[in-house]
């Protein structure tokens, strides 16, 4: 079936409308995020409190890798023994052992440093 000249002027028009007003919703958007953006910079102490409480979760995921080192070293120090050698003795076995005190107290004292600064904030 053939569209006459104002059906097809009526679907132009509603298409044009349809545009503008997704390109109104997404102006509409972009501006709510701006204000969101501008309020957070004006208010330093919530954004500064987002980003502790961020640091906060990052430095608890690390600590699941901290179990995951200790599971790995474990598991050199059980094949090690099988072989016959000393762990302890091993040049590898001796670095992981410092980056593993290293990272453990790195952690320890971010997450110290964090909660501080949280408690400071409040």
């Amino acid at each position: 079936m053939k569209q006459s000249k104002t059906e097809k002027a009526v679907f132009a028009k509603l298409s044009t409308q349809k545009v503008e007003l997704t390109s109104a919703s997404d102006l509409n958007s972009a501006i709510q995020k701006i204000n969101n953006t501008i309020g957070d910079i004006l208010n330093p102490k919530n954004s500064a409190e987002a980003s502790l409480r961020s640091s906060l979760a990052y430095v608890k995921r690390a600590y699941s890798l901290n179990k995951e080192i200790q599971s790995a070293m474990k598991a050199f120090e059980q094949k090690s023994k099988e072989l016959g050698m000393i762990p302890e003795e091993l040049p590898v076995y001796k670095e992981a052992v410092k980056e593993y005190r290293d990272f453990e107290a790195v952690l320890g004292r971010l997450e110290q440093e964090i909660d501080q600064a949280l408690k400071a904030l409040n």
